[in-house]
């Protein structure tokens, strides 16, 4: 339930106002958005109607979390919500369809810079857990020296491979 301006209380109001917005230019174009992480009433909203999009599917929990339908309806609405109009923040900069016509590289790399925007107001928050194909891919990344493979796990595996090197020493 949205709350209307005049029903906002103190709390609702400080909350509005703590928004961090940080740059975010859109690849390959000349467009930089403001991104802002998004409420749980907005995560919330955007599960909701994932389901709805990918119920076609026939699936549910947990193997509709698995497809890659249901990943590009959240990573699609997500940032829909979460990237808005620099000159008026409290617009979103393009519309779901809008963003619906990005490819998927663009896309992939700004949901990056949003799990990594969430990284920073919580730097300390929950560690990435790593798989073992995780792993074997990030060495075999550091050997290639390929600093775009590597920034595609974001930070938080970064950090903890990094913290995991000490765990699972190079054999």
């Amino acid at each position: 339930m949205k709350l209307k301006p005049q029903e906002r209380g103190a709390l609702a109001i400080e909350l509005a106002g703590a928004r961090v917005l940080v740059d975010v230019p859109i690849p390959r174009t000349a467009v930089v958005g403001k991104m802002r992480l998004l409420t749980y009433g907005e995560v919330k909203s955007i599960r909701i109607d994932a389901h709805k999009a990918t119920a076609h599917l026939g699936l549910q929990w947990p193997a509709l979390d698995a497809t890659p339908e249901w990943s590009n309806e959240i990573v699609t609405r997500t940032l829909a919500l979460a990237i808005r109009d620099p000159a008026d923040p409290s617009k979103p900069l393009a519309s779901l369809s809008e963003w619906e016509e990005c490819e998927q590289d663009q896309l992939a790399v700004l949901y990056l810079q949003y799990e990594d925007h969430a990284a920073t107001i919580d730097p300390i928050g929950k560690l990435a857990s790593l798989s073992a194909t995780d792993i074997i891919e990030m060495r075999a990344a550091a050997k290639k020296k390929a600093p775009l493979l590597l920034t595609s796990f974001g930070s938080r595996k970064l950090a903890s491979y990094i913290i995991s090197m000490e765990e699972h020493p190079s054999s």
